[in-house]
């Protein structure tokens, strides 16, 4: 069974809409992008590209932007976390194709939320984390009276060709807290805020969304998430993401945990590799052998990276 293709799919006007479970994959391979973005469109040298096996969302010109959206069957309504990798390769300078050096840059790639609408700009998105051309890695934070969103450095140093590892892991809900615990710390988010992790560690806490625009409502929920590039930019920015993986419930926290014993839980089954091979850990610690067509009882305090303590049922 490929863990990585348990996505469940609505086909409606030839676009495709993610089902999400507690655990979904949204990008991991070559693939990934026809198969789980709804939107994918560019010009000539900035279209989203995933033929190297990672998500490349580049940037080049000041022609239409790259852009790369997931539709969901249903709206986030309450706490999610969304997980992925990133590498930002971008130069100091580009030439129109992409190539170096040219005209000095100026862009950013973005990931925003929104509505049952494309997020093509603040107004109609609720989050906004951007990576630039000069590798300055940041978040958007409503700025009250004011209204829109203004922009900060995540904290810590974000080198070009460096990849970092992220949780992002927002409460949308606009009445209710949400509880999480990661790397052994518990947090509380209140309504409309999110947190930042880099590699583990908490970055920033604490950063508000956007509490609401003409164009985005957080009590309609989130439908519409992805990627998209930069209408002004000269030159551009150049940025690959992988590993992307949404979480809902209680499988938020724990900094990319994938839901039992570090492995990815998608349908209730975890695929151990060489180690158990595939179980369902539906009622863990009793858990459901594939292989041995068996009930095995193996408890996650008693496990480690050297192995785990198990009870193997004989009928």
């Amino acid at each position: 069974m490929n863990m990585k293709k348990l996505i469940t799919f609505t086909i409606a006007s030839a676009s495709a809409c993610v089902a999400f479970a507690e655990v979904t994959s949204i990008f991991m391979d070559t693939g990934d992008l026809a198969a789980n973005f709804s939107t994918i469109k560019g010009d000539a040298s900035s279209t989203p590209d995933d033929s190297s096996g990672e998500l490349r969302i580049a940037d080049f010109s000041t022609a239409d932007k790259p852009e790369a959206y997931v539709y969901l069957t249903s709206p986030l309504m309450d706490g999610f976390q969304l997980d992925f990798d990133f590498r930002n390769e971008s130069q100091p300078t580009y030439n129109a194709d992409g190539s170096a050096p040219g005209t000095a840059s100026n862009g950013e790639i973005r990931f925003r939320f929104g509505n049952d609408i494309d997020p093509t700009s603040n107004s109609k998105t609720g989050l906004q984390l951007g990576f630039k051309w000069d590798t300055d890695f940041r978040f958007g934070y409503d700025n009250g009276d004011n209204g829109g969103l203004s922009t900060s450095s995540v904290s810590g140093e974000h080198d070009g060709g460096t990849t970092y590892s992220v949780s992002l892991v927002a409460n949308n809900s606009t009445v209710n807290t949400l509880d999480f615990t990661m790397g052994g710390v518990a947090y509380t988010l209140q309504p409309l805020t999110y947190s930042i992790f880099v590699d583990g560690v908490l970055a920033d806490q604490d950063i508000l969304l956007q509490t609401g625009t003409a164009d985005y409502d957080p009590a309609a929920g989130i439908s519409r998430f992805g990627f998209l590039g930069d209408s002004d930019a000269k030159g551009g920015a150049e940025v690959y993401f992988d590993n992307v993986v949404l979480k809902t419930g209680d499988s938020i926290g724990e900094g990319g945990s994938s839901g039992w014993l570090g492995y990815m839980v998608e349908d209730g089954y975890a695929d151990t590799g060489n180690w158990l091979g595939l179980v369902n850990v539906v009622n863990a610690p009793w858990i459901y052998n594939e292989a041995l067509t068996g009930w095995m009882y193996l408890e996650e305090t008693s496990a480690s990276e050297d192995g785990a303590w198990i009870w193997v049922y004989r009928p």
